[in-house]
């Protein structure tokens, strides 16, 4: 069904942020160029605005597309605004916070990798609420 397949669409959109941003933020910590390219490329496919787009354009009525379109349109300027002001707000953090240490890697939390796992976090509790 087209429920179904929207569905399936915006979870792996969610999945594919997730991910990104968690490589993202690894990627700092281990000091890997690639493996930021490629949190990068994943948190880009996670971009669900076409879904969202063609969700609205089957769903709604021709006279309310017009304004759900503009509501998109508003959250994403909002989504874009909050991100730099978490980003400067982070910048503000002083000094690391190693959570997790393992013998390859660790999950450090500083000003450079601490957006990244607040989106993954984000990510997450959309995936599961």
């Amino acid at each position: 069904s087209l429920q179904y397949n929207l569905r399936m669409r915006l979870l792996m959109c969610a999945l594919f942020g997730l991910l990104g941003n968690i490589l993202y933020s690894l990627a700092h910590d281990i000091g890997f160029i690639p493996i930021a390219f490629l949190g990068r490329l994943l948190v880009g496919l996670s971009s669900s605005e076409s879904i969202n787009k063609h969700f609205v354009a089957v769903t709604m009525s021709s006279d309310s597309v017009v304004k759900e379109m503009a509501t998109l349109r508003k959250a994403h300027m909002k989504g874009m605004f909050l991100g730099l002001f978490c980003g400067a707000a982070f910048e503000v953090v002083d000094g690391e916070k190693i959570f997790f240490e393992g013998s390859k890697y660790a999950f450090v939390f500083d000003f450079k990798t601490m957006p990244g796992y607040f989106m993954a976090i984000l990510w997450l509790v959309h995936i599961i609420g």
